[in-house]
């Protein structure tokens, strides 16, 4: 991995050299005032002020507001790079995002600080080690499989190669400790997950995903 970093980003320049789970193939620029990645020749900056990022915020009618809720304090277990959790803080009451991979986390990390929102925490950690603490909702976003030939976008790129699937086992715990829902983006075609109950109902986002809802009796 090929990384170039500003003084202030020594320090993380080092821990990210040291991480195992960091690619080869990725080049990362750590610079004031936003982290900048390149791959493959394309460079991505993730920027919360960005007219496209304003108006993910506009539609309160989303599917996934829709599947979540707004009035809880919601566990985003998979942050990537913020855009669900982004979405989320904007209507509901607490969100709490994590991401376990550090590049990830500090690319959404350094955009983050540039927004206003009070109610959305953002750490450093795995999601799943915070399942059992006090949380209404708990929301999934793992990688799923792809059946578009397309090339995706940058950013989408970027999270393929650094995110991770969960264990089953960790599917169980999720759906054990939300006290109220949990809810599990899957992909438009793919079969409910067999180790847990059937969900209590699904909501679409077009053609592409859904989100799988489990109330909890």
């Amino acid at each position: 991995m090929n990384i170039t970093a500003t003084p202030k980003y020594q320090t993380l320049k080092q821990e990210i050299e040291q991480s195992n789970s960091t690619p080869k193939e990725l080049t990362l620029h750590l610079k004031d005032p936003h982290h900048e990645v390149v791959l493959d020749n394309c460079t991505f900056k993730l920027d919360f002020k960005k007219a496209k990022w304003r108006s993910m915020t506009m539609n309160t009618d989303h599917p996934l507001l829709r599947a979540i809720g707004r009035d809880d304090h919601i566990l985003d277990a998979f942050g990537g790079l913020g855009k669900d959790g982004w979405i989320i803080a904007n209507q509901a009451k607490q969100v709490t995002t994590c991401e376990h991979q550090i590049v990830l986390f500090s690319i959404l990390n350094q955009a983050a600080q540039h927004h206003s929102l009070t109610n959305w925490k953002i750490l450093h950690q795995d999601g799943h080690k915070l399942f059992d603490q006090n949380f209404d909702v708990i929301y999934l976003d793992p990688m799923f499989e792809h059946t578009n030939t397309a090339k995706p976008k940058i950013e989408m790129q970027v999270i393929r190669l650094l995110a991770h699937m969960l264990p089953e086992t960790d599917w169980k715990k999720a759906y054990q400790c939300a006290k109220k829902r949990l809810i599990i983006k899957q992909n438009y075609k793919s079969p409910i997950l067999g180790c847990l109950p059937k969900p209590s109902y699904q909501v679409t986002n077009g053609k592409k995903s859904r989100y799988d809802v489990y109330i909890k009796p």
